[in-house]
């Protein structure tokens, strides 16, 4: 964004200099030695760089601006989705063991990971249900029910025949690849949520914050392409 701002300041630049240079520069006499030659060297520069410009935009920036259309069109629904089920866990912490008038969009880091080291996967009951087992999910398994889905949608996205913005790649593998991902899968191997392993107080609050942290960071960047729902 900000390359292209200085591309277009120039572009303004360039129109001002051949306006100058053409109705009054070369208007009035010339006071010093080599003037009239500055004056055509700024305005053959100018003029190159707005034709250049203007090849850019035609040939550059209108076709790779359909081309983001078109892929936003695409992964709208898939990260919202994505955004959906990492956010709603995360709610749902605050609001089971913070306070009802606490929003999670308020929170300081401090208050944010003092209520997640409250959290016992194992021991703790979700808010999932099982229908083929008939019982209740612990919490530990309904945080991996939400990392599942986010992680299926990661995939369908990355399947899609399109080439990404590298913030958009980066957010996803961070995602993928989060502490958050990695204690649930493991946890999901080890003992399935029904084991002897616990994991809960500090480690669970560092890797919850951090994937807070990675949700705003996707929420910013969907926000910022028009397609946060």
């Amino acid at each position: 964004m900000k390359v292209k701002v200085v591309l277009v300041l120039l572009g303004i630049t360039s129109i001002l200099i051949i306006a100058f240079t053409q109705f009054i520069w070369n208007s009035v006499p010339e006071f010093w030695l080599y003037g009239a030659e500055i004056g055509n060297v700024l305005f053959n520069l100018s003029i190159g760089y707005l034709s250049a410009f203007i090849f850019y935009i035609i040939d550059i920036w209108i076709p790779g601006l359909q081309k983001r259309k078109r892929v936003n069109f695409r992964v709208k629904m898939p990260l919202n989705r994505i955004v959906s089920f990492m956010e709603a866990p995360l709610v749902n912490i605050v609001k089971r063991y913070g306070e009802d008038s606490k929003n999670i969009n308020t929170l300081s880091s401090e208050e944010f990971k003092e209520i997640t080291e409250r959290i016992d996967l194992i021991n703790d009951q979700g808010d999932l249900f099982f229908i083929d087992a008939n019982r209740n999910a612990n919490f530990g398994e309904y945080l991996y029910y939400h990392v599942e889905n986010v992680e299926e949608y990661i995939n369908s996205i990355l399947k899609m025949p399109f080439e990404y913005e590298i913030e958009l790649l980066e957010l996803l593998d961070q995602i993928e690849r989060s502490k958050y991902h990695e204690m649930l899968n493991s946890i999901k191997n080890l003992s399935g949520f029904r084991g002897p392993v616990q994991a809960k107080g500090e480690a669970t609050s560092n890797t919850v914050y951090e994937y807070y942290y990675l949700c705003s960071q996707l929420k910013k960047y969907m926000n910022k392409q028009g397609i946060l729902e």
